[in-house]
Formats: C-alpha cells, structure tokens, sequence
C-alpha cells in the first residue's frame, strides 16, 4: 500500500531547511544568470575584453574555493590584452583593480596592495582618480590596509572616497553609501 512505500515522515524543520536550500540555489543561479547576460550583452556591443571579465567576476563568486584562481587566470588574461596597446588604460586599471579583491579575497594582501596600487597609479595618470571605479578602489586599499594594521590608511583612504563621491554623485549615490557604511 501507498503509506508502507511512503518516505519517513517530513517534519516541519526538514521542510524549512529543504526549502532554504532550493532558495540558496535558486538565488545562486539568478546571480549566475544576470551575470552571464551582462557578460552576453558586452561581447555583443562589442567590448569583448569587458564581456570575459565580467564572466570572470561571475566564475568568482561561485561557491568553490578554486574558483577565485580561475577568475584570477581570466582577469590576468583580460589586463594583459588591455595593456597591450596601451589605448584603454582605465579599463586596465578597473581590471587591476577586480584582481586586487581576488587576491584580497584569498588573504594575499601583498599581491592584492600591489595590484590596487598599479590600478591608482592609472587613474590618476590619466586624470580619472574620481571615477567610480577609483572611489571604489580606496575602498579596496582601505580594507588592504585593514588587514595590514594600518588604520590611518584605511581611515584616510575611506574618507577620500566620501568626499570625492559626495561631492560628485551625492549623498544617496551607491558609491557614497558604500563608502559610508565602510567608514562607520
């Protein structure tokens, strides 16, 4: 009969914790899909470069640990041909920039520093130290900075980024509230 055949019983809390496990992995596969489309969307407009990185930003927040070397191997690929000509410096920067917080990430915080220096050294040879980007790279050498117990850095670096995206975004700007969640 069907109740002999049945599975054990499921109680309550085996319920909750089946369907938290389906949320988590439906939520990990609509962050995979929107980065896959986003990724889609720049290889078709045409910036390849940016496509493969964005793929690899996707591949590095997948759960396993080997992830974030494969993600580093993409990125590495992605700045070394944006270095190449020399004509999209601040793309190569974003790029050092995404490769300092894969190395941070994986506690290399010497590897991560110098990637996020190289990055800055960029910006503002190319007068672009105020862009998004860069705002958010201080807070990327703040956290750096955290972890090599140099608070006055990190302290003076998050203010950096406060004021300079205050003043050109606004006070409800994502790079303003990220800055400012990070300096509280």
């Amino acid at each position: 009969d069907l109740v002999s055949r049945a599975p054990d019983s499921v109680t309550p809390s085996r319920s909750k914790t089946r369907l938290d496990v389906v949320q988590s992995g439906v939520e990990a596969l609509d962050m995979l899909l929107a980065g896959v489309l986003a990724a889609v969307s720049l290889v078709a407009s045409g910036s390849v470069l940016r496509g493969l990185a964005n793929a690899a930003v996707v591949v590095s927040h997948q759960p396993r640990e080997h992830r974030l070397e494969e993600a580093r191997t993409i990125f590495e690929q992605v700045l070394e041909a944006e270095l190449g000509p020399l004509d999209t410096p601040v793309n190569a920067a974003s790029t050092l920039g995404d490769l300092a917080l894969i190395a941070y990430d994986l506690n290399e915080f010497d590897a991560a520093d110098d990637y996020a220096r190289r990055a800055m050294d960029i910006y503002r040879q190319h007068d672009a130290a105020e862009l998004d980007a860069a705002c958010l790279l201080r807070n990327t050498m703040a956290m750096i900075a955290n972890e090599r117990q140099q608070p006055q850095l990190a302290l003076d670096l998050y203010t950096e980024s406060l004021e300079i995206s205050q003043r050109l975004r606004g006070p409800n700007h994502p790079t303003t509230l990220t800055t400012r969640a990070n300096l509280a």
